[in-house]
């Protein structure tokens, strides 16, 4: 019976891992729209624009990193799943440019990575350790 029971958590380790990708690449998708029609609205929309991208990576990988963190009690998922959303990044940026990803871009991915490890630490749940009398 105990087997079974570390089994089925393992089930569910590997859906929420998807459903925190997912949730993840939504959130991603989103910010870049509402950023996208923050810059068109403004003066001059490509004048900015590699400072609302940043933006929007940013804001998507603190929101992934606190949701991941809290819905899997855990900074090891949250942090995979920045990573897959990372390379799933660089392997459409890369198809995209025809294999020749910029500099630039590998160190927005990175500040992704990095923003969603510090909030997914920021959002893990404090253990608290009960006094035995």
């Amino acid at each position: 019976m105990y087997r079974e029971k570390k089994q089925t958590k393992r089930d569910a380790r590997g859906r929420l891992f998807l459903m925190c990708l997912g949730i993840s690449l939504g959130i991603l998708l989103a910010a870049s729209l509402i950023m996208s029609a923050v810059a068109y609205s403004s003066s001059d929309p490509t004048g900015k624009i590699g400072i609302y991208s940043l933006a929007s990576l940013i804001i998507s990988a603190a929101l992934t990193g606190f949701i991941g963190s809290r819905l899997s009690d855990s900074v090891g998922v949250a942090t995979l799943t920045a990573l897959a959303t990372v390379l799933i990044l660089i392997l459409v940026g890369a198809v995209i440019s025809g294999g020749r990803l910029g500099l630039g871009a590998l160190m927005n991915y990175l500040c992704y990575f990095g923003v969603a490890t510090l909030f997914s630490l920021f959002a893990k749940k404090r253990v608290r350790r009960h006094k035995r009398k």
